[in-house]
This record gives C-alpha cells, structure tokens and sequence, in this order.
C-alpha cells in the first residue's frame, strides 16, 4: 500500500499486517472527512493510533483519550492533548458538542458501560459532527461454527479477546449506535475473505466500521 495524498498532504502508510483490518478502513474515511483545523478526538488513543494513520501536520487538531499511564504519555508527545481517564467514569472530561470528529476503534467492547459510553460520544459531539466507530462482530462464521462444537475459547487479541467485556452482532451494534443517537452513513467491513467478497459483512468481516452523524 503506497502512500496516499490528501489536500496537498500525504497519509501515513498503513502497516500491511493491518491493511485488512478497521485501521484502513478508519483511514480512508478521514482522508474524506478531516480538515484542517477541526478538532479529532482519538478514544482509546493508546500511544496514538490515529496519529499513526494522518498526516503529521494534522497531529495538532488531536486530542486523545486514554486510560494506560505509559500510553497516554506517548500519545503526548505528538498529540495537542490527552487525557488520563477511565472511560467507564463519566461524563468525560469534555464540553458538550466540542469535537468535530470522534474515532473510536475497537473501544467499546472493553467499556463496562459501553450504552452510556456511546451516548458520552454523542454528546461532545458537534452537531453535523463525524463519529467513525469499529466494533468487533462476533456472528463472523469461525465463532458460529465453534459454538455449533461447543466452543467459546478467549484468546489475547482478536475478537474474542480476553479483554471484551461485550460482544456484538451487526444487528445489535446499529442498536447501540441508534439508541445512543448517532446517524449511521455507511458500514464497512475489515477483513480479507470480505475484501474479496463484501457480500454478506454480518458472516464474513471479523469488524465492523461504522461512519455515523449527529
């Protein structure tokens, strides 16, 4: 995957182990979305995943939320702010319809509070605001065939990840992003076996990315 120029700028390069997964897909629809001088805020931004995938001169429209000490410090140092902050304590630490753009990716799922989370979102969220949320979807056929055995194994990353507190279907992730509000403008699929085939997302797509609106 070459880099990719936007407005005069040029998007990070996508780490091919990723070019599958949400981290693409979340990129390109900045590339569509972000301007200068809007205000981004990254949730769950670890060391800065998003500043990782625009261009660097967009890294001071970035505020991060993050709840690791180490993390949120190295998000620091190229992000106009972050927040050390546990997203399951609410409200956030933010102004109501304050941020133009909101990315949370594979988030959600490790929130004990994931409905009010969501709702969090949508209140710092600007009206006619961009909110670009991935999920992971636990209806993908591997997870449906090992249920059909009997099986229900956690591993340390990936959709059934030790970690997640809550596990979605695509029906229930357009649930929680209604009931919190939001718009939803288009749903993407991350995946190989669906790039190649992005006929039936709810079966074949491991995550699921969701462009939404207020």
């Amino acid at each position: 995957m070459s880099n990719m120029e936007y407005s005069g700028h040029k998007y990070a390069q996508v780490n091919l182990k990723y070019s599958r997964r949400s981290h693409a897909l979340i990129q390109r629809m900045l590339q569509i979305y972000f301007r200068e001088g809007m205000c981004l805020l990254d949730v769950g931004c670890a060391d800065g995943m998003v500043g990782k995938l625009v261009p660097s001169s967009f890294h001071k429209y970035l505020i991060g939320i993050e709840y690791d000490v180490s993390l949120a410090e190295q998000a620091a140092k190229v992000y106009k702010k972050v927040y050390q902050h546990d997203l399951d304590i609410l409200p956030l630490p933010l102004d109501s319809e304050s941020i133009d753009i909101v990315v949370a990716a594979d988030v959600i799922e490790h929130c004990k509070r994931d409905k009010e989370v969501t709702k969090e979102l949508y209140r710092i969220l600007k009206p006619g605001g961009i909110c670009i949320i991935s999920l992971p979807n636990i209806a993908q056929f591997p997870f449906r065939f090992q249920l059909l055995f009997g099986n229900f194994n956690y591993t340390p990353t990936g959709v059934l990840c030790e970690d997640h507190l809550h596990f979605y279907t695509l029906k229930t992730m357009r649930e929680l992003l209604k009931r919190a509000g939001f718009h939803i403008l288009k749903e993407e699929g991350s995946g190989t076996l669906y790039s190649f085939l992005p006929v039936w997302k709810t079966f074949l797509a491991p995550q699921i990315v969701f462009l939404c609106s207020k």
